[in-house]
């Protein structure tokens, strides 16, 4: 905190990539919630949190009265959830009732009408897939982000054997 090599390596991170949150920000409690602030001083989120994730830099994972949210760069941020896991930077899987559900943020609402037992998704292939394994009374099929169900719900699934467009390996 207030440390001069600290505070230009804050100002070369904000310039260098403006779409990523900083990594030399320091957590701050008060009156037992935690914020951020950077090595200047400046509060950048204020102390309202249960504890904050700052592991990621396209987002902060926040915790508050046993709910999750993710807050992003451009101070978006999701509601709250029981669990909420990253897909592919527009849709999230959510936890919520004991059920998984894909929630869209360019359209900011829960867009699968049925809750699922799980989803896999593989987010580090080289591209935006079409699709993702969804988990349903124990087994595994694939959906599209419009729920259509490209394959049914009758396999087992382990994650591996996942990249790119390899998908039916992995069953």
């Amino acid at each position: 905190f207030n440390d001069t090599y600290a505070i230009e390596d804050y100002k070369r991170e904000l310039a260098a990539h403006p779409q990523l949150f900083p990594k030399t920000v320091l957590k701050y409690l008060k009156d037992k919630k935690m914020g951020i602030i950077s090595p200047k001083g400046d509060v950048l989120l204020e102390a309202e949190y249960d504890d904050i994730d700052i592991q990621f830099r396209d987002f902060w994972k926040i915790k508050r009265d046993g709910k999750v949210s993710l807050l992003f760069v451009d101070k978006t941020q999701l509601p709250f959830f029981d669990e909420i896991g990253y897909l592919d930077g527009d849709y999230f899987d959510v936890k919520q009732h004991g059920k998984w559900y894909l929630f869209s943020r360019s359209h900011n609402k829960i867009m699968t009408k049925n809750g699922y037992d799980g989803f896999d998704y593989c987010g580090g292939c080289g591209h935006r897939q079409s699709y993702l394994y969804a988990q349903k009374d124990g087994k595994w099929g694939v959906i599209d982000w419009n729920e259509h169900i490209l394959i049914p719900f009758e396999y087992e699934h382990h994650h591996m054997g996942m990249r790119s467009d390899n998908w039916i390996s992995s069953f």
